[in-house]
């Protein structure tokens, strides 16, 4: 029976009690009354006792701590967690600094969790899951650009290390999206899902402790995993890793070249997938359930002879999401309906803005997840600066190559369409686009008489400096600036820029000839929907 202070106080109360009671008048009345109410008092207690150990916060932790051979790895860990609906970083999180040495306490973990474990060194660049147990004490160790885990369940964490230890298979997969073949790119990915079920039931078979909810939680991820994987194709390229595309499999299908009697059968495809197999509350903490539910929704379920991205599409998807789903589910996709209707345009002119508004609004109240509610808050403000004139006066100093501050009010006068590029030196996604986007940025410049301004929100101005040097093919230099302190640019408290998160670059901002904000979160130039948002913007 666990002990706590009030516990023992009752204990010793009752060894004090006179014993000439238990001795003269066992079978008296008073003897039974008397024993009977100190057995519930120390039941009681021990509840109480009970209550006390299950609500305290060392039972509902997490500690991650380790120790790396590389410098900077253990500065650099991020933990995610793919259950908090839209705001990924684990943020309940307590540092203890002891030199070198950095302990993580990870708090309210209230059941078994799958999170994300990142980190990168001078040379070594790690991105793996675990799965852990509220009381986990989870140790790792860098040696020689090799990362293990150990502690008292090291088999819970050490599952997706073992079986994907670059964590890219998935990426290996791609689908030329202008000339796909659907067949061998689902044969590709039939054959690596059960490649890692194979792994799994291997896995566990040669380590007998692992718990049943480790198993449940694998085998639903590698489940939900195959199935974003199909229902978003990896089509699109970033460095040397295909990413899941966000374009629907039937207009990459319609858009490619076919024979004649070519049909796509979407049911195969997809193996008759059915309402039954995703209707799962337990899904939404899944991260591929939540980049998959919306898609296959648009694309399987609903079969919309709508214009997609409508008013009309949407209150379709909408009505079909509400009539046939969980609450939970309806709950979540909702708003991840709101956002990936946003992140396609919907909402950048009068008619979609106002409706998508409307819609936020009474979703909201709805809700109770705080991250959900930020995140329709964020949007709300994106959706609200649009259609917006810069203001003249705005008055925006910033930096040039040359060390000079001047008004950025300068390049904002030019009767030209502009493209605010906010970028920084430390920004890897940032500097790709730079590159892969050289070409087609010269040649919209040129049709379209665009400027693209290069803003950099870096603290350092000589590590800024230094980056444009290495970029200096890609980059005119008389177009680019860097703020003077981001946090407290006029500009970017204008455009509302800086969301719950912070402000996410790359980032890009369309301003017309007349500086109206066209597109306050434009899509990445190098994108086929980039330059049609100047085209539209140009007659």
């Amino acid at each position: 029976m666990p002990k706590n202070h009030e516990l023992e106080t009752a204990l010793n109360f009752i060894n004090k009690i006179d014993k000439n009671i238990f001795i003269t008048s066992k079978n008296s009345f008073l003897h039974k009354t008397k024993y009977i109410y100190y057995f519930f008092l120390i039941c009681i207690l021990a509840c109480k006792s009970e209550n006390l150990d299950i609500k305290n916060p060392q039972i509902q932790t997490v500690k991650i701590n380790g120790t790396s051979d590389e410098k900077g790895f253990n500065i650099n860990i991020t933990i995610q967690d793919d259950s908090l609906l839209y705001v990924t970083r684990f943020k309940d999180i307590k540092k203890e600094v002891n030199g070198d040495a950095i302990t993580r306490t990870l708090q309210n973990i209230k059941n078994p969790k799958l999170l994300e474990f990142n980190s990168f060194g001078e040379n070594t660049y790690y991105r793996t899951r675990i799965i852990v147990t509220p009381g986990d004490s989870v140790s790792y160790t860098l040696k020689n650009g090799k990362l293990e885990f150990t502690g008292k369940n090291q088999e819970h964490y050490n599952f997706y290390l073992e079986m994907d230890r670059d964590y890219d298979a998935w990426s290996k997969l791609y689908l030329n999206k202008y000339n796909p073949d659907f067949k061998k790119y689902k044969h590709q990915c039939d054959s690596l899902y059960n490649k890692r079920l194979t792994f799994f039931n291997n896995y566990v078979k040669n380590h007998p402790t692992v718990s049943e909810e480790f198993k449940k939680i694998i085998q639903n991820d590698l489940r939900l995993e195959y199935l974003v994987n199909v229902i978003r194709p990896r089509s699109e390229i970033q460095s040397s890793w295909s990413v899941n595309t966000i374009e629907d499999i039937n207009s990459i299908y319609e858009r490619a070249d076919k024979q004649e009697g070519d049909f796509f059968d979407i049911n195969g495809y997809l193996n008759n997938i059915t309402l039954e197999d995703v209707n799962k509350p337990e899904y939404i903490s899944y991260l591929y359930f939540q980049m998959s539910i919306v898609p296959l929704i648009r694309q399987y379920f609903v079969k919309s002879n709508e214009i997609p991205f409508s008013i009309a599409s949407f209150k379709e998807e909408l009505a079909f999401l509400k009539k046939n789903f969980d609450q939970s589910i309806v709950d979540y996709a909702t708003g991840d309906l709101i956002r990936d209707y946003f992140n396609q345009g919907f909402g950048k002119d009068k008619n979609t803005a106002e409706f998508m508004k409307n819609t936020i609004k009474v979703y909201k109240e709805s809700i109770k997840v705080a991250s959900t509610i930020q995140t329709m808050e964020d949007i709300e403000q994106e959706l609200n600066t649009t259609n917006k004139k810069l203001p003249k006066e705005l008055n925006e100093l910033v930096i040039n190559l040359s060390k000079d501050t001047i008004n950025f009010n300068y390049n904002l006068r030019q009767k030209k369409i502009k493209v605010i590029d906010f970028w920084a030196s430390w920004c890897q996604p940032c500097i790709e686009e730079i590159i892969i986007s050289k070409d087609k940025r010269e040649q919209i410049a040129s049709k379209y008489n665009v400027d693209f301004l290069y803003l950099s929100i870096d603290r350092d101005t000589q590590k800024w400096i230094d980056k444009s040097i290495d970029l200096y093919e890609f980059l005119p230099d008389i177009k680019q600036f860097k703020t003077i302190d981001f946090k407290k640019s006029k500009l970017i408290k204008f455009l509302n820029l800086r969301s719950s998160v912070g402000i996410t670059i790359p980032r890009y901002v369309i301003l017309d000839e007349n500086n109206m904000i066209i597109d306050n979160n434009a899509p990445k130039p190098s994108k086929d929907n980039f330059e049609s948002i100047i085209s539209k913007i140009s007659k």
